[in-house]
């Protein structure tokens, strides 16, 4: 879907691969344009209480900001494994937050190198296409909406066993560094 997210005095025009990092205290909303669903993923740290909500007086509101178009200036980058990776955060925010999130890609039928990281815990979310993953020695289907767990200390890699790239959103914890990857 596509719609506006607001935040703070400002508006931003999002559609599939758009995100922000939004800090405690600040007054958002996402509205729909589309004449779909709008799906959107949120991260939430510390986990999510509903009696932190706020609802908007919109009533108080005295202009509409100037809606902005996304754009994002990270650079796609081969990982260590093999996949290709769009790091969503900056530098500031991963160190702020001690998180890192970034979109993973496997082009079709190609595997990902089985590995380990011994600092950092994994969590995927497949966003699209279909594959494999690997955790320890055990191999389980994986296909849009599927969530996988990877411990520190764990060996595992993804395979994507489609024709339609297999796009993957991680997020680490603490943020993922190239010293914390040992092969399998």
């Amino acid at each position: 879907g596509e719609g506006v997210l607001y935040h703070s005095n400002k508006a931003l025009r999002v559609k599939k691969g758009a995100y922000l990092v939004i800090p405690p205290q600040i007054p958002h909303k996402l509205w729909n344009t589309g004449v779909g669903s709008l799906e959107h993923l949120v991260f939430s740290s510390p986990p999510f209480n509903p009696s932190d909500v706020l609802i908007i007086d919109e009533s108080r509101k005295t202009s509409e900001p100037k809606i902005e178009k996304f754009n994002s200036n990270a650079d796609l980058k081969k990982a260590m494994d093999g996949a290709i990776v769009h790091e969503l955060l900056s530098r500031q925010d991963q160190i702020m937050l001690s998180t890192g999130l970034a979109l993973g890609y496997l082009p079709p039928r190609k595997t990902a190198t089985r590995h380990k990281h011994d600092i950092s815990e994994e969590v995927y979310y497949v966003m699209e296409g279909k594959g494999t993953v690997a955790v320890r020695n055990m191999v389980q289907e994986v296909k849009p909406g599927t969530v996988v767990y990877l411990p520190t200390g764990v060996h595992h890699g993804l395979e994507n066993t489609s024709h339609r790239k297999l796009e993957v959103m991680c997020l680490s914890s603490p943020p993922y560094s190239n010293s914390d990857f040992s092969l399998f």
